[in-house]
């Protein structure tokens, strides 16, 4: 699951923005945890305690910590969360790189400029996302390479990884198991199993057919299932 903060001292702007992230995280196909923020100091205090996030859309000019003086303290602590600046004032835009800031949102925000921008650092996320998969088989570790898995189930009260080779038992439960999988271009399709949407070859009725193996397709996550395959080949296009 990622983990995505929104940082803002404007409550309707942190409202709008929080909203925005949602929007675009479900188009994805992904679950993300948007925490909101009235300030830097929580963010920071949470990173403290060992909280980490994956991406944090940070107000520059607020009481108190600025968003600089945190995205500095931030990056102290984390080297590779993406930092996406929100500020009304362009000219920030050039001490950005101090901080690696991966973007800049300029206010007043348009629908369109936010979502541009949060779709790049979704693509980001998912590339930057390891290859491989650890699982533990018994009393041996797998390491089983992400691209040869056409899906996770679970049954009988086990989870398994089914390849083209093998079905591969491994601890953990399904939703463990999704989580890992998710920013691997992944999808939770039914209660029972998570796809990957590479794999998919066709939709027929309420069957996905995944490297030639029938997967059930829950007509509560068809809508979600089909935004975010066409999102996942739009990458790719």
């Amino acid at each position: 699951m990622l983990r995505i903060a929104v940082v803002e001292d404007e409550e309707e702007q942190l409202r709008q923005i929080a909203a925005q992230v949602c929007r675009v995280v479900e188009a994805h196909g992904l679950q993300a945890q948007i925490e909101a923020f009235s300030g830097a100091q929580p963010l920071l205090d949470g990173y403290a305690a060992g909280k980490r996030m994956d991406l944090i859309l940070l107000d520059i000019q607020m009481p108190g910590m600025d968003g600089m003086a945190a995205a500095s303290a931030l990056r102290a602590l984390d080297d590779e969360v993406l930092i996406v600046f929100v500020t009304s004032m362009a000219q920030y835009a050039l001490q950005g790189y101090k901080v690696n800031a991966f973007d800049f949102l300029v206010k007043p925000l348009t629908q369109e400029a936010a979502e541009a921008c949060l779709h790049r650092a979704l693509r980001r996320l998912r590339r930057r996302a390891p290859a491989s998969l650890r699982v533990r088989c018994g009393a041996e570790m797998r390491i089983v390479p992400v691209k040869q898995i056409l899906f996770a189930e679970y049954r009988d009260h086990r989870t398994l990884l089914r390849t083209r080779e093998e079905e591969i038992p491994c601890a953990g439960t399904i939703s463990s198991i999704e989580e890992q999988l998710l920013p691997h271009g992944f999808f939770r399709c039914h209660s029972a199993f998570v796809v990957n949407l590479a794999m998919v070859e066709r939709l027929e009725g309420a069957d996905l057919f995944v490297g030639g193996y029938p997967v059930p397709l829950s007509k509560h996550r068809r809508k979600q299932f089909l935004s975010a395959l066409a999102a996942y080949w739009g990458e790719r296009g």
